[in-house]
């Protein structure tokens, strides 16, 4: 089925000898015979690609504005539901076309 969505986080920084990103995809709604409803779900894996990394925690060298002062520094990020966020190394940024996510989904919340 087809899902649509928005880039939830975009964010670039300077790793050791190479342009890395930050990417955060959320899902918002899924397109049935009936018509398009809220997508509720979560990512359990994705296909391993060359230049994706989806661990949620990296160490990492950042470096400031002055060529010889660069920082080591430990970027995680946050798990959100609805929400595949990975690393990427590509430079410019390219994510492939037909990347696989294994999502399971769930009922909407409910707040009583």
């Amino acid at each position: 089925a087809a899902v649509r969505g928005r880039i939830r986080r975009l964010e670039h920084y300077q790793a050791t000898g190479h342009q890395d990103y930050i990417v955060g995809l959320e899902f918002t709604e899924v397109e049935t015979s009936a018509g398009p409803i809220p997508f509720y779900a979560d990512l359990l894996r994705m296909d391993t690609v060359a230049g994706i990394r989806p661990n949620l925690t990296e160490r990492v060298v950042v470096y400031g504005a002055l060529a010889d002062r660069s920082t080591d520094t430990t970027v995680t990020i946050p798990e959100l539901p609805g929400v595949a966020s990975f690393f990427v190394t590509s430079e410019p940024l390219a994510v492939s076309a037909g990347l696989r996510m294994v999502w399971r989904t769930r009922g909407p919340l409910r707040t009583n």
